[in-house]
Formats: structure tokens, C-alpha cells, sequence
């Protein structure tokens, strides 16, 4: 009998031991979890960005076109005066040349890349089930006591059909004590 104290002292305290750390880890909170990730997240990026790649691939990236838009802007040179000679060399007049005009078309289009980020579609995904799950347990919560509180609505009137009766058999046996009826 006394080999048997020791160890089952040993028993009792180690289950202790693993109980209470069992409901530590049961308790922890979401934000010392958050912690606990971002430490993990900092000490070994390379797996983390490893198994993001992995979890949530870049996907498919569709490309928008833009509008066209045009503008155009004509510049004038100044007018040229250009001296006129004869058949000697001599300078006869000067004539006026019109200005030249200038065309500048100016064309911009700003198209859209549009990338899907799989990462937060997959947490808006997990969050809306995570929704559902809560709302069908409010649900069948909401049922649960409806269906008691029928229950409970059904054994009053029960219990008031049978006080009821009860009274007016009463009643009904007085007055026959009465000779009344």
C-alpha cells in the first residue's frame, strides 16, 4: 500500500498540472492569439509568405480599358516677310508669307488593372460563414424558447381548465348541499 501513495501523488498532481494548463490554453484570448501569430509572422517570414503564396495564389488580373481622350492644339508661327528678286539678284519687293500652322494631337487613355485578393476574399468568406453559423444558433435558440414558452402557455391553460372545473364542481356541490340545485 505505501508503494502505491507515491506515485498515485504523482498522478493526481501531474493531471493537475496538465488540467490547469489545459484550461490556460482553452482561455487564452483572441487578441494574446493575435500576438502570439504577429511573433510568429516576424521571426519566420519566409514560411509565412510561403504558405500565403500557397493558401491564396495571385489570381487571374483582368485589364479595363480606359476612354480615349483627345486634345488637340493648333500653334500659328508668326508671319514671314520674305524679300523678292528678279531674275539679276535684285530685291524687288518684300512679300508676306502666311503662317504656318501646327497640329498637335495629344491621345490618353488610363487603363484599370483590376486584381483579385484571394486572401480577403477567403477571410470575408470565413467570416460570412462564421455569420451564419451565429445566426442559425440565435435561431434555433429563439425556437427552443418559443417552443417552452408554448409548452409552458399550454400547461397554464391546462392547469386553469382544471382549477376551472374544479370550482364550478365545488360551486355545484355546495348548492346541492343547499338543496338549491
Amino acid at each position: 500500500m505505501k508503494r502505491l501513495i507515491p506515485p498515485l501523488l504523482l498522478l493526481m498532481v501531474s493531471s493537475c498540472i496538465s488540467l490547469d494548463k489545459a484550461i490556460q490554453v482553452a482561455t487564452k484570448s483572441e487578441s494574446h492569439a493575435e500576438a502570439t501569430q504577429q511573433a510568429l509572422n516576424d521571426k519566420h517570414r519566409l514560411v509565412v509568405a510561403e504558405n500565403c503564396s500557397q493558401l491564396y495564389p495571385v489570381a487571374e488580373s483582368e485589364v479595363i480599358p480606359g476612354k480615349e481622350e483627345v486634345a488637340e492644339e493648333t500653334v500659328e508661327d508668326t508671319p514671314v516677310t520674305v524679300p523678292c528678286k528678279d531674275s539679276k539678284g535684285q530685291s524687288i519687293k518684300e512679300v508676306v508669307c502666311p503662317p504656318a500652322k501646327t497640329t498637335i494631337r495629344t491621345v490618353t487613355r488610363t487603363d484599370t488593372i483590376r486584381v483579385r485578393d484571394t486572401a480577403k476574399e477567403a477571410s470575408l468568406l470565413l467570416r460570412e460563414e462564421r455569420v451564419k453559423e451565429e445566426l442559425l444558433r440565435e435561431k434555433k435558440a429563439h425556437l427552443l424558447t418559443m417552443e417552452e414558452r408554448d409548452k409552458y402557455k399550454k400547461q397554464r391553460n391546462t392547469l386553469l381548465y382544471i382549477v376551472g372545473i374544479a370550482v364550478v364542481l365545488v360551486v355545484l356541490a355546495g348548492l346541492r348541499r343547499l338543496r338549491i340545485v
